[in-house]
């Protein structure tokens, strides 16, 4: 849900520390009222507090309906250290109305954005085939749904469990259960399920939707992989051999 609040042309008092020309706070809690102690000089700008999970092309795509205008929004608050990885609780600005375009970046951001992701280079292995899915309809599903490539959610499945279905949990291991792999806590934040029910991290397409779900709100497909973890370059090996192209 976007959460906003006007800039008004006149001043409101606030009893929550808050440096107005960066828009940071603590995070809100139910007690807390947030008042600006100066009102910043745009008049056509909204306040947007950003909630857990969010990234400036999630907020982007809720405030204008189009991921790809999350560089307008970084020159706006170029105070963001990563448009990937945005502290619950921060204060940002957002044009009241819609861009007529997407922005470039400024150059400082940009610069900005190189240090932070890096061009990977992976190095792959040479593989002669990979196997056939059951589920080939179901990554198709969930990536249509979610905008994610299909063949990255073959590439996790294969990677994580070798296209299992049913429990799987090492209980040596990281804590990661089900066919897909997800620590629980991270399950049921990102939990979809694929038939209407509740949803079951050993169940095979729930975890498929899930994961889907999970890359798309990292904002990017490398933030949303990394983030993941694994092993990337065999989930891209193995993509690839599905058509995929980066």
């Amino acid at each position: 849900m976007i959460t906003l609040m006007p800039i008004l042309a006149s001043a409101i008092l606030i009893t929550t520390p808050l440096n107005p020309l960066t828009l940071q706070s603590t995070t809100p809690t139910a007690s807390s009222s947030f008042v600006f102690t100066r009102v910043l000089p745009e008049d056509n700008f909204v306040v947007h507090i950003v909630e857990k999970g969010e990234t400036l092309k999630i907020i982007a795509q809720g405030r204008y309906r189009d991921k790809e205008y999350w560089t307008n929004i970084w020159n706006d608050n170029s105070k963001i250290s990563d448009p990937d990885d945005l502290s619950q609780g921060l204060f940002i600005k957002l044009r009241v109305s819609k861009p007529q375009k997407t922005e470039e970046l400024q150059e400082g951001l940009k610069e900005k954005l190189s240090k932070l992701h890096p061009q990977p280079v992976y190095y792959y292995a040479p593989v002669k085939s990979f196997p056939q899915s059951n589920y080939e309809e179901v990554y198709k599903a969930a990536g249509e749904k979610f905008g994610v490539p299909w063949e990255i959610l073959y590439g996790i499945h294969y990677t994580e469990t070798g296209l299992r279905n049913g429990e799987i949990y090492n209980k040596q291991g990281s804590g990661a259960q089900g066919p897909m792999q997800f620590m629980p806590g991270t399950f049921r934040a990102y939990a979809v399920s694929a038939h209407g029910d509740e949803p079951d991290i050993n169940d095979a397409e729930d975890a498929i939707y899930s994961a889907a779900n999970f890359l798309a709100r990292h904002g990017s497909l490398e933030a949303g992989l990394r983030s993941y973890g694994g092993n990337i370059p065999g989930t891209l090996a193995a993509a690839k051999s599905k058509g995929y192209i980066n």
